[in-house]
Order: C-alpha cells, then structure tokens, then sequence
C-alpha cells in the first residue's frame, strides 16, 4: 500500500531528525515492506534486491537512502555503543521481548 508506505517513511523521518535512529530504521523497514509487494522482511539489514514498480520504485528508492542515511547517522552516534545496542534490542526483539 504505497500511502501506508508513504507514511511510514515521513515516521522513519522525523524519528531519525529527533535521533531516535532505531525507531527510524523500524519504520523505513515497515515502509519498504508496504511499498514492494514481494518482499516481507523484518530485519533491518535486508533490502530488497529487484525492484521494478513504476512510480512506487521511485519513493522505494528514496526510502532505501533514508534508511542508509539513518543508519550512518546511528552508527556516527557512538559506532561501538551503538552497534551493541542495536544488536541487543534486535535479539530481544527476535525472541519477542519488544514489540
């Protein structure tokens, strides 16, 4: 659903301009979800690998760079600290202890 997806994105937006990187990556990930119908990932770390929508690739590129630019900004934050947090909050995410 490209507005559902839309959404998303301008949420991973203003998550990231207040640094609230994780919670920005979340939703640039829900946002790629809703604009790429063949792709279903959760994980932050994947993308999709082909994507040829008309317009909706479009906005889908330019979810995938903001995503980028988060997360080099997060990693800019505190690179060691930060890569540590994430990977904790990703695991207890996994195992279901976050929403």
């Amino acid at each position: 659903n490209k507005s559902i997806g839309v959404t998303y994105k301008l949420l991973g937006d203003i998550y990231t301009e207040k640094r609230l990187y994780v919670q920005g990556l979340r939703f640039y990930q829900q946002s790629i979800i809703q604009l790429d119908d063949d792709f279903n990932e959760q994980a932050i770390a994947k993308n999709p690998s082909q994507f040829v929508e008309g317009f909706n690739s479009f906005v889908l590129f330019e979810v995938i760079a903001a995503k980028a630019q988060c997360l080099e900004k997060m990693l800019q934050k505190t690179p060691a600290e930060t890569t540590v947090t994430f990977r904790k909050r990703m695991i207890q995410k996994k195992r279901g202890c976050l929403p």
